[in-house]
């Protein structure tokens, strides 16, 4: 494990069964991995002493590569006419084949479910030739715990498209929840691990500092709900605690969507 001094000045700390571990201003020393240093690691973390920079060995963490450029779109019960813009494209939710003269139709008709007007999103928004030519895709979608209610829509941004291009506003029903898409920020890490109900993670990211965050629970069922544990961030790592959260189960699956610089 590689940890760093945050504090900005000359730093002695006790990990494990070292007394006296010493780190100057902004020094990086890589440390055991025993459960007690790691166990006071994640404590002046969380005081903000140190940042943990590389996790310990056999940390269950799968990073998927960052992105640019990120927005999540919440979609839940769009009427006809809402509208969601990405860039110069907007899309406009229909379901009596009346829609917007410029505007691209997605057809609710056969069906007002959350997550299929996310599907049919993310379909337009690939095979929108402006939009690929831009390079903004759409990732996934990711159904909530009542698929026909409410669903999520992750769209991606290049690195060489400019910070105006990046706008992703909706009407009612397709609210953006998250952007991320500035000049500093803008990565973006998926990390999943199996966690039992009253238990600690510990979430390293590749990030300096992290801006903004959104956390789902996944069932077995393929289902996905709100964690409300509660989370503390120091540097660029996350500290989740479920305790005396009845919503997660041992079988569960915390899925991370972590912004930072």
């Amino acid at each position: 494990m590689k940890i760093q001094n945050a504090t900005g000045a000359f730093l002695t700390l006790g990990l494990g069964r070292r007394v006296g571990t010493e780190l100057a201003a902004s020094q990086i020393k890589t440390v055991d991995d025993d459960p007690e240093t790691v166990a006071d690691a994640v404590d002046a973390a969380r005081a903000g002493l140190i940042s943990i920079i590389e996790p310990p060995k056999g940390a269950q963490l799968n990073f998927i590569p960052a992105v640019p450029g990120i927005a999540v779109v919440l979609v839940t019960t769009p009427a006809d006419e809402a509208t969601l813009t990405v860039g110069t494209e907007v899309f406009e939710i229909d379901d009596d084949d009346t829609f917007t003269d410029g505007n691209i139709q997605v057809d609710i008709s056969e069906s007002t479910d959350a997550i299929d007007i996310a599907d049919a999103l993310l379909a337009l928004i690939n095979s929108n030739a402006v939009l690929s030519e831009a390079g903004i895709t759409a990732r996934e979608t990711i159904a909530g715990t009542d698929p026909a209610a409410a669903a999520y829509l992750i769209l991606e941004f290049p690195t060489s498209i400019e910070p105006s291009d990046y706008t992703v506003t909706g009407s009612a029903g397709l609210a953006v929840t998250k952007t991320d898409a500035g000049s500093a920020k803008a990565l973006k890490m998926w990390v999943g691990r199996k966690v039992a109900a009253a238990t600690e993670l510990l979430v390293v990211s590749p990030f300096d500092s992290i801006d903004d965050y959104l956390i789902l629970v996944q069932t077995t069922a393929g289902a996905y709900k709100a964690y409300d544990g509660t989370v503390s961030t120091s540097g660029g790592s996350l500290f989740l605690n479920s305790a005396g959260d009845a919503d997660i189960a041992a079988t569960d699956e915390i899925v991370l969507l972590v912004f930072g610089f």
